[in-house]
């Protein structure tokens, strides 16, 4: 979810828990909060593919978010210590559930909205827990710069596919609407309220289309479902077998009409090189759940191999390769680039 949109979703918890804390030091701090978990994007800067596995890695688990709530709020704490800041100072334990329950929001807001989901449990387990029900980055609004890291590029990607995420506009109400009107905790009841009913609605709508797909085509069974667009009128199904091989299905979910199907046939990747790039592979596998590996021999010996991101596939012709990789003869990686959308 884009950084307003989790701002908000702060503004809201300070909204509920109104008259705890004095303001502004209830609202400031939930904000703060609700969107530090992101501060993990940096590692967008990192070599390689290592933010697929840094980003909504640790601070997006539950012993994360546990570990950032005392840090965070003794952060808060000392800073409104500071004596020229002329503040009220609240408790240690008054500023807690306040950071505690901004940190859960950002949570649940990334829980629907991130194809390939956070490890909850991590460091327990490594699986990643997912359900997508809106699209907060659309694929097809994303700019083609995205791969040369550029934060700024970063930051309008998510705001551009945001402007067509009903969710984020429902929260994105509630948060302003509190800051102005007396009945705050009224209001932020309403937009939680009205973002259920939404996040309900689109989950009757994703399970007409599946069922749809199933109708026509029973391979499907147990496909993952993937919001295609913004709006819940279009669904991605993708399912992986085990000998390497995919299939897709876009569903339209009101007509209940399969609109385009893709196959992947079993990639051709040699133990040689699948040994060669086995940390990138391990790294895809912790953090993408489709990943789809198209091979290609080039020039002067070198191999070609960009990992897909299936769950994006309805965004081509953009590049949505989760990581391109290329390997000498020897199968020495010589470059790595991540390319995907997160």
């Amino acid at each position: 979810m884009d950084p307003l949109t989790h701002l908000m979703g702060g503004a809201i918890v300070a909204h509920i828990m109104s008259g705890t804390i004095p303001e502004p030091i209830s609202t400031l701090t939930c904000m703060a909060a609700a969107v530090a978990p992101d501060l993990d994007f940096y590692s967008r800067k990192l070599s390689g593919a290592a933010f697929l596995k840094v980003h909504h890695g640790f601070s997006h688990s539950i012993i994360g978010i546990t570990v950032q709530s005392f840090l965070y709020t003794a952060m808060a704490y000392f800073i409104l210590q500071i004596p020229w800041l002329n503040l009220r100072n609240p408790e240690y334990r008054q500023l807690f559930p306040l950071v505690f329950f901004s940190l859960v929001s950002h949570l649940l807001l990334d829980w629907v909205m991130h194809n390939n989901g956070m490890p909850f449990l991590w460091p327990f387990s490594r699986a990643r827990f997912a359900f997508p029900l809106v699209l907060g980055v659309n694929p097809q609004t994303v700019s083609r710069n995205c791969g040369q890291k550029k934060f700024t590029t970063c930051l309008g990607c998510q705001y551009r596919g945001s402007l067509r995420n009903p969710v984020a506009w429902i929260v994105w109400t509630g948060g302003i609407a509190g800051l102005f009107l007396s009945c705050r905790a009224g209001i932020a009841l309403a937009t939680i309220a009205a973002t259920i009913i939404y996040l309900s609605a689109v989950l009757i709508l994703r399970e007409r289309a599946r069922t749809a797909l199933y109708r026509l085509d029973p391979d499907f069974a147990g496909a993952d479902a993937f919001p295609a667009k913004a709006l819940p009128n279009l669904w991605l199904f993708v399912i992986s077998r085990r000998d390497g091989s995919a299939r897709a299905a876009l569903v339209e979910s009101f007509s209940r009409a399969i609109v385009r199907k893709w196959h992947f046939p079993p990639p051709l990747i040699s133990p040689f090189v699948e040994q060669s790039a086995k940390r990138v592979i391990a790294d895809l596998v912790s953090a993408v759940r489709h990943h789809y590996p198209e091979v290609h021999c080039g020039s002067a010996g070198i191999t070609h191999i960009n990992f897909r991101d299936l769950s994006f596939i309805y965004g081509e012709p953009l590049e949505l390769g989760s990581v391109k990789v290329d390997l000498d003869k020897q199968g020495t990686i010589v470059s790595e680039v991540y390319r995907g959308v997160w």
